[in-house]
């Protein structure tokens, strides 16, 4: 068995044990900025925190887990976006893989308003990110537009504008109705 309790765990490379333990005062960097950790056990419990660097879309550090890999509620995520990242909405990367998964009862990776797991450094302004596992055999963080940064449209009329016309237009039926009343009487 392989127990780590404390300090860190990095590099590229291949650890093979019956159970693998990373304590929660322990810390995985897989990679050698960035790289691949592949961990082959039937049972890896994974009670510390995964640091993941992110160079570009498809240049990252993964750890791949042959075997089941149990989460605990307080297992936590660290994600390092290099200073060379371009952010690209719909960007994901599959940091973390395994046969099968075991989430804590507290890590909801459905729940995405509890984010006291995850931290994300270097992520550039106006862009959000979510972690699913909507594949079977992965955990991914995922990058998008967030919606509330708008780039403005250059042919869009402002709220103000859109009032101005909303009033001129109450005032131009107004004016018409009366017009009409005033020749329905006069005609009388």
């Amino acid at each position: 068995t392989v127990d780590i309790q404390g300090g860190s765990l990095s590099g590229n490379g291949t650890i093979e044990a019956s159970q693998i333990t990373i304590g929660e005062n322990a810390t995985v960097k897989p990679g050698n900025s960035p790289g691949t950790l592949v961990m082959i056990s039937n049972d890896v419990q994974f009670l510390g925190t995964l640091q993941t660097e992110i160079v570009s879309s498809d240049v990252y550090d993964v750890l791949e887990v042959q075997g089941t890999v149990t989460l605990s509620d307080d297992s936590l995520f660290d994600f390092l976006f290099d200073d060379s990242y371009v952010e690209t909405d719909g960007d994901s990367f599959d940091f973390l893989t395994a046969y099968d998964f075991v989430f804590g009862s507290a890590l909801d990776f459905d729940n995405w308003f509890d984010r006291s797991n995850f931290s994300i450094t270097g992520l550039a302004a106006g862009f959000g990110w979510t972690v699913t596992n909507l594949k079977p055999n992965y955990l991914s963080l995922d990058i998008f537009l967030d919606g509330t940064v708008v780039n403005p449209d250059p042919n869009a009329v402002s709220a103000p504008g859109t009032l101005g016309l909303f009033g001129l237009s109450l005032a131009l039926l107004g004016w018409g109705s009366r017009r009409r009343a005033k020749l329905r009487a006069h005609r009388v």
